[in-house]
């Protein structure tokens, strides 16, 4: 049986597109507008495509029913280098499989977000303002736990109170350093992988 070998463009907003996709056609035609763009990441999938069903493609349809999976449960390697965010597009983490299996070659999973602030040179800058505002939350959560303790002994309220809040705050202080983590992480892998000026990418040996 003659199995399709999938082949993979990337659009103007960093999508990528499979080209023997049999919903190509659709994909890529000129009269673009709002609702479309919104529809278009869900169609970006092998589960739209006639090969996935008549299981025709280099992708079989049980590798590609496990990867969907895989990717809906938010897997780690599913995630995007640079914000940590969640891939929506599945055709992004196809072509990163096909690449490594056909080709060894390893190309990180960017979401569409990140890609264009990358082409748009703003990837730095928006990483500095999520910086400044994780940082903002976390001393607003550190004033509301002073406060918060504050007036219980002000008014020697019960101590017993506290864990009302301490509990909660301790999650909040913890999900905001893992923010940070995360943010942090994406500039360096930014800066180790992305030639300064052109923002071209230099895939991983």
């Amino acid at each position: 049986m003659h199995f399709i070998e999938p082949y993979f463009e990337i659009d103007e907003k960093g999508r990528v597109i499979c080209k023997e996709h049999t919903n190509y056609n659709y994909f890529i035609r000129p009269e673009k507008d709002f609702f479309y763009d919104m529809l278009l990441e869900r169609q970006l999938t092998c589960k739209t495509c006639s090969h996935y069903f008549d299981n025709d493609c280099y992708f079989q349809k049980l590798e590609i029913d496990a990867i969907e999976q895989n990717r809906a449960k938010k897997k780690k390697d599913f995630k995007c280098s640079l914000c940590g965010g969640r891939i929506s597009i599945m055709l992004s983490i196809v072509q990163k499989i096909y690449n490594e299996e056909k080709f060894n070659v390893k190309i990180p999973l960017v979401c569409c977000n990140c890609n264009e602030r990358v082409n748009n040179n703003e990837f730095m800058r928006e990483s500095k303002n999520r910086v400044l505002f994780t940082l903002f939350l976390f001393a607003l959560g550190f004033f509301f736990l002073f406060m918060y303790l504050f007036i219980i002994e002000l008014f020697c309220l019960s101590p017993f109170l506290i864990f009302f809040y301490i509990i909660p705050w301790f999650f909040f202080i913890i999900w905001d350093i893992n923010k940070l983590i995360i943010i942090i992480s994406g500039v360096i892998f930014y800066r180790k992988f992305y030639k300064e000026g052109d923002n071209e990418l230099i895939l991983i040996d």
